[in-house]
């Protein structure tokens, strides 16, 4: 089978790198907060473009400006003199979902005591609770 990587030209993966880069030192200017609701577009002359999902966030983005244009001058790669925040509604930025692992599969001996205990129980929600564990037997 062909890797994907062989596929794609050089200067899109070197692109995708650079954004990589400029999207670790934005979160490493921000806080985490911000970075849920803004991403890099990229650097054109002097000037980074960034691109916020909604008005609010551009405005509270701006309080940061000059935050950003230090600590991305540090850099050294591309000089950087001036922020622009675009607003692009509908872009659906979002943190990544966290990964869900999937339920712990119980084994059919304990499912069977906890069966037992929720028979030898008077209290009604510590036996809904045992039944519910004694019901999770040979699930993946």
């Amino acid at each position: 089978m062909k890797s994907i990587r062989g596929t794609i030209p050089a200067h899109i993966r070197q692109q995708v790198t650079h954004l990589r880069v400029l999207e670790d030192a934005l979160r490493d200017c921000l806080p985490a907060e911000y970075c849920n609701h803004c991403r890099v577009a990229g650097i054109y002359g002097e000037t980074l473009l960034l691109v916020a999902d909604s008005p609010a966030w551009r405005s509270r983005l701006h309080f940061y400006t000059d935050r950003i244009v230090s600590h991305f001058s540090h850099l050294g790669k591309s000089p950087v003199h001036h922020v622009r925040i675009r607003v692009t509604a509908g872009t659906g930025i979002q943190p990544p979902a966290p990964r869900r692992d999937p339920p712990l599969r119980l084994p059919a001996e304990a499912a069977r005591g906890f069966a037992s205990l929720a028979r030898d129980t008077d209290d009604r929600d510590l036996r809904r609770a045992l039944e519910r564990l004694a019901s999770r037997a040979g699930r993946s």
